[in-house]
């Protein structure tokens, strides 16, 4: 799930993800709309693509949020929660509501949460490096 969340394909959501991208660009292209616009509306493609397969429009938009790398201004956050919300929406009848992965119960002991504290040591000082996307 970590590779996915960073971009990575691993399985069914590749090919959704590239045709979203794909029919955003053509449709931001024959719109004629500005360059800005046209990267976010493929990356909403791209998003809505992850969020029909998966059924998880919420973890899609964070997907293009984070990502893809797109401002978090309030334009951008409706515009990619309405795609892959409508996505996830219009795809349900096809995909179905069953869980597609079975999680085992977690249960944390001293071993695993110190492997936390370690794992967030290291990946938040480069989150809060990054401050140009706020």
């Amino acid at each position: 799930m970590a590779i996915v969340a960073a971009g990575a394909s691993i399985g069914k959501e590749g090919a959704p993800r590239e045709l979203g991208a794909l029919f955003g660009g053509s449709l931001s292209k024959g719109l004629h709309l500005f360059i800005s616009d046209r990267q976010l509306l493929i990356a909403c493609g791209a998003g809505a693509g992850l969020a029909s397969v998966y059924q998880v429009p919420f973890a899609s938009a964070f997907f293009v949020l984070e990502t893809l790398g797109f401002c978090w201004k309030l334009k951008n956050i409706i515009i990619i929660l309405a795609t892959t919300y409508v996505s996830a929406y219009c795809a349900k009848p096809i995909i179905g509501g069953h869980t597609l992965y079975i999680v085992d119960k977690v249960t944390i002991d001293s071993s695993s949460f110190i492997q936390a504290i370690i794992l967030a040591l290291f990946v938040t000082p480069q989150f809060l490096w990054e401050t140009d996307r706020f």
